[in-house]
């Protein structure tokens, strides 16, 4: 019996021998192939809400779980150089019991109580948002394996994956995968949420106009120090100018504002992203 390997994916290779009857009469002893064994989701009841959530970080791309090109079933595929704006529509599957405990093809151990993912061409490791069009869930994944080797689906969760997602009780969903960048995902996630809240919606239903020198007021704080802190929380979340414009005239308020603005859309991503951070998400004003 030989065995190969390539990460989750193993290809048994059975050699069936028949040693012939001996002189006396007998019968022929044939070896069989091993066992099939299914793969599945965990038995009982596995609560998996205390898992948190996957942030993004850099990672060395190293050689392991790379090797490029490699070919499966007589197919070739290539590792992209980078994951930077990759996204997709397709399907999702899921792997469990089959392979929790295996090595992935970085050299990793599979585990399907995490929140990773497989994946056919993205560098390893790399992370993705993935959202299940027909229930609009969504989760950020760690892809650090390859798969799945199937030409209709795009991308192989773990089980606690697709349990997360609402489809661990089928085999499939279909689902829209977003590469995310450990730089920027934040903003990528706040373009998408209001992508996804203007669909089927004029790009500007209020019709509010961005005039020349239109700034988002953040916050108005009595404290330097608290507007300090909170400009400080801001800064790392945007291009934009921060500014802190000092009190008034007979006034204690320190006014925290970003811009300048140029248009709704811009106004729309840095509220969301402000949200997405837990801070105040201010309103627009016109210096």
């Amino acid at each position: 019996m030989v065995i190969c390997k390539m990460g989750k994916f193993r290809v048994w290779l059975v050699l069936v021998l028949s040693i012939g009857a001996a002189a006396c009469g007998g019968t022929p002893i044939v070896s069989s192939s091993p066992p099939v064994q299914r793969d599945g989701g965990p038995n009982g009841n596995v609560d998996i809400s205390h898992l948190p959530p996957v942030t993004p970080r850099h990672e060395e791309i190293r050689r392991a779980g790379n090797y490029s090109p490699y070919t499966v079933f007589g197919k070739t595929y290539e590792v992209m150089p980078s994951s930077r704006n990759y996204r997709e529509q397709g399907y999702a599957s899921w792997y469990g019991t089959k392979f929790h405990g295996r090595l992935t093809s970085n050299g990793e151990v599979y585990d399907m109580y995490q929140l990773t993912a497989a994946h056919k061409t993205l560098p390893i490791p790399a992370y993705v948002l993935v959202r299940n069009l027909e229930n609009d869930r969504e989760l950020i994944v760690r892809v650090n394996d390859r798969g799945p080797f199937h030409d209709e689906r795009i991308i192989d969760l773990s089980w606690a994956a697709a349990a997360k997602l609402g489809f661990a009780d089928k085999g499939v969903a279909r689902v829209e995968v977003i590469a995310l960048d450990p730089s920027t995902y934040q903003v990528t996630l706040a373009e998408l949420s209001r992508e996804r809240a203007g669909q089927g919606q004029q790009a500007n239903p209020g019709g509010l106009l961005m005039e020349a020198n239109s700034w988002l007021q953040v916050a108005a704080l009595s404290s330097a120090e608290g507007a300090r802190d909170l400009a400080d929380a801001i800064a790392p979340l945007t291009d934009m100018k921060v500014e802190i414009l000092l009190p008034r005239a007979g006034e204690t308020i320190y006014r925290v504002q970003v811009g300048p603005l140029d248009e709704p859309g811009a106004l729309g991503v840095l509220q969301t992203l402000l949200n997405l951070n837990g801070l105040p998400t201010g309103y627009l004003v016109h210096r």
